[in-house]
């Protein structure tokens, strides 16, 4: 029995002194017989041989029991039955056949859901009948529908968020909390994957994939002039801090210090679901903007942007180290054009169109790798290891490949993984 007995007293208290009668304009009889087999329950007057027809000798032909019997009668049990019971009751003395006065009906549900809610249920419209509404009880749990859930391709998060709202209706709040954060921790790795192409390498820490994934999705401070859209935004790194946070402090991946309430779990599940809902629609948004403006102007504002910059590095700035590179600032305002996606394409047109005849051509195709150093993938990788092996005009790869080990280790393992099998 998860609703307590003094949640169901409490009720019952509030029931008597509101003076609303408990079966409607229904008799007695009548109105029990929807919920319970009085004529297979026993009487406890010797002269009846089941309970419908005692009460309605004692309610309906003389009235010689008070009005709010049913409620301490241990036949019925109110205070000791089953959940479903209990609820059912509740639900009945709102349903239209039984209270058609909604200033009745819209009482009795405030005083039902005030003293339920404490033990995670509520009592809520679930469809009309003729215009009028039938209630039923549900257990609360998160009333945020993520939108974007057919959406995603990880069955992780479909579980996860399953799981938050089985667990808060199960009553296990640290579970719900853990299972908020691992829903975060979900859509992030899968904005990654529909971002890059590539796993999000598990980390351990939420906030530092959030780093991974919102320059992806337009999300940082830099890339908005407007400063309630900048508050907005770093309030972002203060939910994913503290869901990181609470899962460890109120949730089940490690020794809980603080016992969690309902309230608790159905707040930071709400959170996890609103925020999850955010960032993918944010994603979806990009995307859909991105291949819309890629479709219309994407050869001529690549090109002029990869051209632009192949200009500027077509002087001694082409020997510069990276760190100067960035800081360049004609470099700068070419790269603070392009986002994630249009980098991506200009990288790849570099690799397409731009020709190293002359040792001057390779120093400005070292100096364009350095700047996008972050922003190469493994294939990018493979393309330069086989051209400063099949190219002579192609000097400074053994620099270039110092600088890219110490910066991607990795990197440079799977590209000559993928291109010699492992060998040098």
């Amino acid at each position: 029995m998860k609703i307590s007995e003094v949640t169901r007293r409490n009720v019952i208290d509030e029931l008597k002194i509101s003076g609303i009668a408990w079966n409607g304009r229904l008799d007695e009889v009548s109105f029990l017989k929807r919920i319970f087999p009085l004529q297979g329950m026993h009487s406890t007057d010797g002269r009846f041989t089941n309970m419908a027809d005692d009460v309605y000798q004692h309610r309906i032909e003389f009235v010689d029991w008070e009005q709010n019997w049913v409620f301490e009668d241990p036949r019925i049990g109110l205070l000791h039955c089953d959940d479903d019971i209990f609820l059912k009751f509740l639900c009945e003395t709102i349903h239209p056949v039984v209270r058609t006065n909604a200033y009745e009906i819209k009482k009795l549900l405030r005083i039902y859901n005030e003293y339920l809610e404490s033990d995670g249920y509520e009592i809520c419209e679930i469809k009309k009948i003729s215009g009028r509404p039938i209630f039923d009880a549900r257990p609360i749990t998160s009333r945020i529908v993520l939108n974007n859930l057919t959406e995603f391709d990880d069955e992780f998060v479909k579980e996860q968020l399953g799981k938050c709202d089985k667990r808060i209706k199960d009553g296990d709040y640290n579970g719900a909390i853990s299972g908020a954060r691992s829903l975060v921790e979900g859509v992030l790795g899968e904005i990654y994957l529909r971002c890059t192409g590539k796993r999000l390498e598990k980390s351990g820490d939420l906030h530092n994939d959030y780093k991974k994934v919102k320059d992806l999705i337009d999300l940082s401070e830099e890339r908005t002039s407007n400063e309630n859209l900048k508050a907005i935004i770093r309030s972002l790194n203060g939910i994913i801090q503290n869901l990181d946070t609470l899962s460890n402090t109120m949730g089940d991946r490690h020794r809980p210090v603080t016992t969690p309430e309902l309230f608790h779990a159905k707040f930071v599940v709400d959170c996890a679901k609103a925020l999850s809902d955010f960032l993918f629609s944010t994603m979806r948004y990009k995307e859909s903007t991105m291949k819309t403006l890629l479709d219309k102007h994407k050869e001529s504002t690549m090109k002029t942007l990869l051209d632009k910059l192949i200009n500027i590095l077509n002087s001694n700035k082409r020997f510069l180290p990276r760190k100067s590179l960035l800081q360049d600032p004609e470099i700068s305002s070419v790269i603070q054009k392009m986002d994630f996606y249009l980098c991506k394409e200009v990288i790849e047109e570099f690799f397409k169109s731009f020709e190293v005849d002359s040792y001057r051509q390779s120093d400005i195709y070292f100096a364009f790798l350095r700047i996008f150093l972050d922003d190469l993938d493994v294939d990018d990788i493979v393309e330069v290891i086989w051209q400063a092996n099949t190219n002579d005009q192609l000097i400074g790869f053994d620099e270039f490949e110092k600088e890219l080990s110490e910066q991607k280790p990795e990197l440079v393992g799977e590209a000559y993984e993928k291109l010699y099998g492992g060998s040098r």
